[in-house]
């Protein structure tokens, strides 16, 4: 599914939610190019995090945040979960023991 559509959806279960789409500074500068992007940044507060190296200009509001780096991205996060690799100290134990019993990131 499309990222707006997954809000869409959310706010049609979830009225009363305020959302917040938490993304990396190295993902930030692709939101333009996604499907209906500015009605997907009108639903959604853009929350940026610092990644090394990179900055992006976009035309649309964010907040930004500043915090100590983790040097590993989403998309390498479920590479090593499909893979079956090791993420301790990347991802708590109650989140891993969700992505277990729900069969996430599984070929």
């Amino acid at each position: 599914t499309y990222a707006v559509d997954s809000v869409k959806q959310w706010q049609l279960e979830n009225p009363a939610d305020e959302i917040f789409w938490i993304v990396g500074s190295d993902a930030l500068g692709g939101i333009p190019t996604w499907k209906d992007w500015k009605e997907f940044v009108s639903l959604v507060t853009i929350v940026c995090v610092n990644r090394a190296d990179h900055e992006a200009s976009v035309p649309f509001e964010f907040v930004s945040v500043d915090m100590p780096e983790v040097r590993i991205s989403a998309t390498d996060l479920r590479a090593r979960l499909s893979a079956g690799l090791e993420t301790k100290y990347l991802v708590p134990d109650s989140v891993k023991e969700v992505i277990r019993e729900r069969k996430l990131f599984t070929s």
